[in-house]
């Protein structure tokens, strides 16, 4: 049995190499920003349309930062003609959350203050609790506010906006209570 499956990846390696088409987001040196605009590009859209959009979109937004301080209105004006444009406004919320990510990262080298330091790990609960993971963000949680100074609940502030605007409050409450204990 393993052989066979060996075999059938190798049958569908040959063929995609025979016939896979050229796209600009598959070429060598395509950096994983530009893969990520491509897949939200694509959904439900052809390719002959994305390709030029997404050229044109990389060459004015190359790195998720450049993207993230865009105006909203640049945005959707620029998705053009690609459809759906909630892609495009849930693309520069992703560029927002990764431009984010990368600045916290970068308070992380050593020297960074406790603050910088809680502040990764708020971020990082963030994420994860948009991912459902919650015994990851709770730990994450934990750490954030024994990295503050004082422990005056700010370490929770960006999930209280997360869980206020899906209308969970509850849910925040009783996180908050677990990292009382």
């Amino acid at each position: 049995m393993q052989t066979r499956r060996v075999h059938l990846a190798d049958l569908v390696s040959d063929w995609y190499r025979a016939t896979a088409r050229d796209l600009p987001w598959r070429r060598p040196g395509t950096t994983p920003w530009g893969v990520l605009v491509s897949e939200f590009m694509l959904q439900q859209t052809p390719v002959a349309r994305v390709e030029p959009i997404w050229t044109e979109w990389l060459q004015r937004w190359p790195r998720p930062s450049e993207l993230a301080d865009a105006p909203r209105a640049d945005v959707l004006r620029a998705w053009g003609r690609l459809g759906y444009p909630r892609r495009a406004l849930r693309l520069h919320e992703a560029a927002q959350a990764i431009a984010l990510l990368d600045q916290v990262r970068l308070g992380m080298t050593p020297g960074a203050g406790k603050r910088e330091q809680a502040r990764y790990f708020e971020l990082r609960a963030y994420l994860r609790q948009g991912q459902r993971d919650e015994r990851g963000a709770i730990e994450d949680l934990q750490t954030a506010v024994s990295l503050w100074p004082t422990r005056d609940n700010g370490a929770v502030k960006p999930l209280r906006d997360y869980y206020v605007k899906a209308g969970e409050a509850a849910a925040l409450d009783a996180l908050q209570a677990r990292l009382k204990r």
